[in-house]
């Protein structure tokens, strides 16, 4: 080959190395004119970069200059919306990073997203299509240093609403400082060992959200090592009963949500040893039989309690509380009765019994009485039905009179509710009977007439009988 030729090729050679490098240059989102393209906007020592539906399809290679320290000590940028499908390391600052990155399509995530920006301290992912396989150790790894990888100062990790089913044990090693995980919306049916691990990487953990997962199971131990957990939720999944998991946070736990589970009754011993708690949210249980006596008594600073949209039937017990309850919500039950023996009344500083069918009872006016007057002033107070006037009066009007004018009727508040039930329990039953006839009767009706489309006759035989001539 001629020395001509040879210099041909390798200024050929270098050309496409420069051309493979620019290529990777692409896959970046280039910053130049990005605030023409995209909402800028610099509050104190705060940039806000907002690149909301702008139709992005690659990672930001840069900050826009107007990002840069040390006038800026913190940038909040949104990329939500966009057609993002692999997310690479974000850009190089010092600053303190919030991003979001919700509603894109992300299914890859390369290695050291953070290694040139340690100081991100939330990052939201939720709403993009995350698979387990995808989030291994090295995506939250900081930068090499020392024989070791340094960690990253993440405070908020929101992973809601992916593909996700499993976390490796080892997935969360670098995020010594992360406090609030929300790993809601994803495809969890049982917390199983390597994911109950992960979260014992978390030192500081003080918020775990495992909602709309669809569990059927947590492990009883599955949580014994995470000692900073503040909030818990575990709202609507197919947990029937209150996981005995929660008491192994009862030293630390102040706010529970099992909102929206088929959990068929609430007990004292749900509750053992959870003497901090002070937020309990129970709502939309909608399988809920029975609050049994004293089930929150093992809960001494019990504040605030969301008992709405229980199912009619519902039985409430005498003494369900042993606290001084300030906040207590049960509307939406179409509760008709509530017994005054329920909880100490006189403590409530807020109550909320609307879009109920209550009747107007000498209880319900005894509960009123012990009501405080920052309480009566509410103006969406909740109705009550007079049975005797057949008339609506406000809660908080009862008066006395309604327990001498009701005597004689007392004793029949229960059984007319339970007689409404019983008769939508015949009705229910005899429209179901009805159904199951006329399919009887509909399929009996199409075989006949199948058989008879199958009955092809034949002419009737004729015999003939000879004629025998006298003789």
């Amino acid at each position: 080959m001629s020395e001509k030729r040879l210099k041909t090729a390798f200024f050929c050679a270098i050309f496409a190395v420069n051309f493979i490098l620019a290529a990777g240059d692409i896959s970046y989102e280039s910053s130049a004119h990005l605030c023409e393209r995209c909402k800028c906007q610099t509050r104190a020592t705060t940039f806000i970069l907002d690149c909301t539906s702008q139709q992005m399809t690659n990672t930001l290679a840069n900050w826009p200059e107007d990002a840069s320290p040390p006038n800026i000590t913190r940038i909040v940028a949104h990329f939500n919306k966009n057609a993002l499908v692999r997310l690479k390391p974000l850009p190089e600052t010092s600053a303190e990073v919030t991003v979001y990155y919700t509603h894109n399509s992300i299914e890859q995530l390369d290695s050291g997203l953070f290694a040139n920006c340690i100081n991100v301290t939330s990052l939201d992912l939720s709403y993009n299509k995350i698979k387990s396989d995808v989030l291994i150790t090295d995506v939250f790894r900081g930068p090499y240093d020392d024989n070791l990888y340094e960690p990253i100062a993440l405070r908020t990790l929101n992973l809601a609403h992916n593909e996700l089913h499993t976390i490796g044990k080892n997935v969360f090693e670098h995020l010594l400082e992360l406090r609030s995980l929300d790993l809601s919306g994803n495809r969890f049916r049982i917390i199983d060992q390597l994911t109950y691990l992960s979260f014992q990487k978390l030192p500081k953990l003080e918020n775990l959200n495992l909602a709309s997962n669809r569990l059927i199971h947590l492990n009883n131990t599955g949580f014994n090592e995470l000692k900073t957990l503040h909030i818990l939720d575990i709202s609507y999944n197919d947990l029937s009963f209150i996981p005995y998991v929660v008491q192994d946070v009862s030293k630390t736990l102040k706010i529970l949500r099992v909102d929206g589970n088929p959990i068929v009754e609430i007990r004292d011993a749900d509750f053992v040893g959870m003497d901090v708690l002070t937020e309990l949210y129970a709502s939309n249980l909608s399988q809920l039989n029975e609050i049994k006596p004293n089930a929150f008594g093992a809960l001494p600073n019990l504040q605030k309690i969301d008992l709405s949209g229980m199912p009619s039937n519902v039985i409430l017990s005498d003494h369900v509380f042993n606290t001084s309850l300030r906040e207590l919500n049960m509307s939406n039950s179409d509760l008709e009765l509530i017994p005054k023996e329920f909880l100490d009344w006189s403590q409530l500083t807020t109550l909320d019994l609307r879009g109920n069918q209550l009747y107007c009872t000498c209880d319900l006016h005894n509960i009123t009485a012990q009501l405080q007057d920052v309480v009566k002033r509410d103006r969406d107070a909740a109705y009550c039905f007079d049975y005797k006037r057949y008339k609506q009066y406000k809660m908080y009007s009862l008066t006395e009179e309604i327990c001498f004018e009701h005597d004689e009727y007392l004793g029949t508040y229960s059984h007319i509710a339970s007689t409404e039930r019983i008769m939508r329990m015949v009705l229910l039953s005899t429209s179901i009977l009805l159904i199951i006839c006329l399919f009887i009767a509909a399929w009996l009706g199409y075989v006949k007439c199948y058989r008879n489309q199958r009955n092809y006759g034949f002419a009737t035989s004729v015999t003939y009988a000879p004629i025998i001539p006298r003789t």
